[in-house]
């Protein structure tokens, strides 16, 4: 048996392309319930606010609003809670048989690219008054703010990742941090945040038996610092081409402009200019390439500065 061990070779980038990642800036001070919308770059696809009043929004809960409100920190209507960092956060809840929860959307600072694969993180606070919780937060990204009247989006929306499901969040004094990976289809702008679960009854686990009657089969979070940045190019240097559908394409994840490919004579073998999808392992006549070692060039360009970084290295093939 014969494992392979792959290293990446990595260029760090450190780009947060969430604008208003901690909920600090706000279109104005919060005075009541079902407000996200007083948070600046943050919007509710559920509830639209006007014209009419919404009772299903998320909150926006910040050290500005006054004392007593409900809507000030640390002591909100929904708990008692310090924010991550700064000043605000936002609040969403569920409900654990009728279908009912609550989403909010964050706006990006630039559309994402097809292809490209993202990191994404966020921090997570069980409020001290919930009655039970559940692991199934999760996010979907799309490419505008839809608001989806009267529609649980649940019922109709996949979620793009979902929280491990042994990760049930049931810290109420510090923040948990969620994290993972997205490779998108190109253009999204907007991240969706809540329990996506594809069924009216979600799993929950009773954390607070002992709850307010108020709060029975309810669940809410605080949310704050969230973080995404395009995930650093990465280069294996190990593939297989033998047709048995595991590793046989030697892919580059990263901007990439330009890949050539020499044998251990320095003749080219391969070269894709622009629309890179992945070297098969067959040279430029459509023939396999033997079994060996083979040196890449890889030109990689940030569209945004048109900076371009060039990787050099090995490629062991074998079949």
């Amino acid at each position: 048996m014969i494992i392979l061990s792959l290293l990446f070779w990595e260029v760090n980038s450190a780009q947060n392309l969430i604008m208003n990642p901690s909920f600090e800036e706000y279109n104005i001070c919060p005075t009541n319930t079902a407000n996200v919308k007083d948070c600046k770059y943050v919007f509710d696809p559920q509830c639209i606010n006007e014209p009419i009043p919404c009772y299903s929004s998320s909150d926006y809960f910040n050290t500005c609003a006054l004392s007593g409100s409900n809507m000030d920190v640390p002591s909100t209507y929904a708990g008692y809670q310090h924010p991550k960092s700064g000043n605000g956060y936002i609040g969403s809840g569920f409900i654990d048989t009728l279908g009912y929860r609550e989403y909010f959307q964050v706006k990006l600072s630039q559309s994402l690219e097809a292809n490209r694969k993202y990191n994404f993180s966020f921090f997570v606070n069980l409020s001290n008054l919930s009655h039970l919780t559940t692991y199934a937060i999760g996010v979907n990204f799309v490419t505008d703010s839809v608001y989806y009247f009267n529609q649980y989006l649940w019922e109709f929306m996949e979620a793009d990742w979902v929280n491990d499901e042994n990760n049930y969040i049931t810290d109420t004094i510090g923040w948990t941090k969620l994290d993972g990976s997205y490779q998108a289809k190109g253009n999204e702008k907007w991240m969706i945040v809540g329990v996506f679960y594809p069924e009216k009854i979600i799993p929950t686990v009773v954390v607070n038996p002992n709850a307010n009657q108020a709060w029975q089969h309810f669940g809410y979070f605080f949310y704050d610092d969230f973080f995404i940045e395009a995930a650093p190019i990465s280069i294996p240097n190990v593939f297989t081409p033998n047709g048995d559908g595991i590793n046989d394409f030697w892919i580059v994840n990263g901007r990439v402009k330009k890949v050539t490919i020499y044998n251990r004579w320095g003749y080219m073998v391969f070269i894709s200019d622009g629309s890179f999808q992945g070297w098969n392992g067959n040279n430029k006549s459509n023939q396999p390439c033997s079994e060996g070692v083979y040196y890449y060039n890889v030109i990689e360009e940030n569209p945004i500065t048109n900076e371009q970084k060039t990787h050099k290295g090995f490629i062991t093939l074998l079949r």
